[in-house]
């Protein structure tokens, strides 16, 4: 996905609304299943948190396939390691306020991290992106959105704008 809009980016033109949507929509069908995941023996939910959703880590093939990948940090409750205590992992503009300031996240973290792709695909800006890291963190623990999205994208209807917001 990085590839794709950076492509887009350099010919001057914006991802259309329904592709934007479908590729969002698939890979938060991808993240659902991962989030949903059940160990097979106890059938207990394995509690897994992508925690690095980002344009790197969603695929988009020349088919129109889309796939998470990069599970690398990924966490799952049940894991036998755990990170530790104030350590951060993952790329801080997409992070949420929560994963940024080191405290416990679950799957709402990794929706709002689509969330921030979905703004940033619709809008063809960075969100977060600040002048260096601390900034970055910064604005990510204020979560200010500035400008709004339907200043960068008034093409974007009221109904699109609120899922985007919500997320």
């Amino acid at each position: 996905l990085r590839t794709l809009l950076h492509a887009v980016e350099q010919s001057k033109k914006k991802l259309s609304i329904p592709m934007a949507c479908f590729i969002v929509a698939e890979a938060a069908r991808g993240l659902h299943f991962a989030h949903t995941k059940v160990d097979e023996i106890t059938n207990q939910p394995l509690g897994i948190v992508h925690r690095d959703i980002s344009p790197q880590n969603i695929l988009v093939s020349f088919e129109g396939e889309v796939k998470v990948t990069d599970f690398g940090i990924a966490d799952a409750e049940s894991k036998l390691t755990e990170t530790r205590p104030g350590i951060v992992k993952g790329k801080y503009s997409y992070m949420s306020p929560e994963q940024i300031s080191a405290k416990e996240v679950d799957a709402r973290s990794d929706v709002f991290a689509l969330s921030i792709v979905l703004w940033e695909m619709l809008a063809m800006r960075r969100l977060f992106q600040g002048e260096n890291e601390v900034d970055t963190i910064q604005r990510v623990k204020n979560c200010k959105v500035e400008p709004e999205l339907k200043t960068l994208a008034p093409e974007v209807d009221e109904e699109l704008d609120l899922i985007v917001k919500k997320g």
